[in-house]
């Protein structure tokens, strides 16, 4: 009896071994918690005009274009921003654009060298969705922003009018990729 015990002890003693053994060896699978994968942030879109002294500034040149992966012209049209990282201030976006380009709050530098500084009655000027503002070169591009910037010493009705050009980011104005 003892011998049967034995072999039976043993033969248990195997099979948890054994178990334990092709257990070990068998890969492990770590569920994740969360998906790791994210699905690309959709792209937003503002649009701008600049104006000196009445004259709207030209963003055509290809020299302005896809400049930033953040935000960036495209040269399909390029009075829109396309803005692929949410919260990019209207600053960071402009220093994105090549030099002599540069916009303070109170100057404008344009990218053929000119420059465009609060002087007497000329000042340089925000206008975000209709609304004059300050301090704009911090603020963050919200989807459908539509700014002007505008330099001199404009009527009410000359604002007006330069606003009235800034094109709305329409299904027909967006860049077919």
């Amino acid at each position: 009896m003892n011998k049967k015990l034995a072999v039976a002890l043993l033969l248990i003693f195997s099979l948890c071994s054994a178990l334990l053994f092709f257990r070990q060896k068998q890969p492990t699978m770590d569920l994740p918690t969360r998906s790791t994968t994210e699905s690309p942030t959709p792209l937003q879109y503002a649009s701008f005009l600049i104006f000196t002294n009445g004259t709207k500034r030209d963003f055509s040149d290809p020299k302005y274009h896809f400049k930033s992966d953040a935000a960036f012209i495209s040269d399909s049209n390029p009075a829109l921003i396309q803005v692929a990282k949410p919260g990019i201030s209207w600053g960071e976006f402009f220093s994105t654009l090549p030099a002599p380009f540069k916009i303070t709050e109170d100057c404008l530098f344009t990218g053929t060298g000119q420059q465009f500084c609060a002087q007497g009655t000329a000042t340089l000027k925000f206008y975000r969705n209709g609304e004059k503002v300050t301090k704009l070169l911090g603020q963050s591009i919200i989807n459908g922003d539509r700014l002007l910037v505008s330099y001199g010493s404009e009527t009410e009705d000359e604002i007006e009018q330069q606003m009235s050009e800034i094109p709305f980011p329409t299904e027909d104005s967006l860049p077919r990729m």
